[in-house]
């Protein structure tokens, strides 16, 4: 994550990939993103007033990276160690 008074800053590396999710409410929008499987490793992200998402993905579509920017200019950054293809977000592996 990153941004004009906190500079760039890691939060976690290394960490599976659990979940996303987006809510929309008259207090506020708010995206979280969940990582790490481990209850001691887990983590959950929120960002406060989204007001871009975008994707970059790789030739074949898989996902790379997914950037998300709050109104107050701070840049929240997942970056997928291995590639995801886009219809495996929010599936459920069997």
């Amino acid at each position: 994550m990153f941004g004009p008074e906190i500079g760039d800053q890691v939060e976690e590396r290394e960490l599976a990939f659990e979940g996303i999710t987006a809510e929309r409410s008259n207090a506020g929008d708010k995206i979280e993103i969940m990582i790490g499987a481990k209850p001691n490793r887990h983590i959950t992200h929120s960002i406060t007033a989204p007001n871009r998402v975008s994707l970059e993905q790789s030739d074949e579509g898989a996902i790379l990276t997914l950037a998300i920017k709050a109104a107050d200019g701070t840049m929240s950054l997942l970056r997928f160690h291995s590639a995801v293809r886009p219809e495996m977000v929010g599936a459920v592996a069997s």
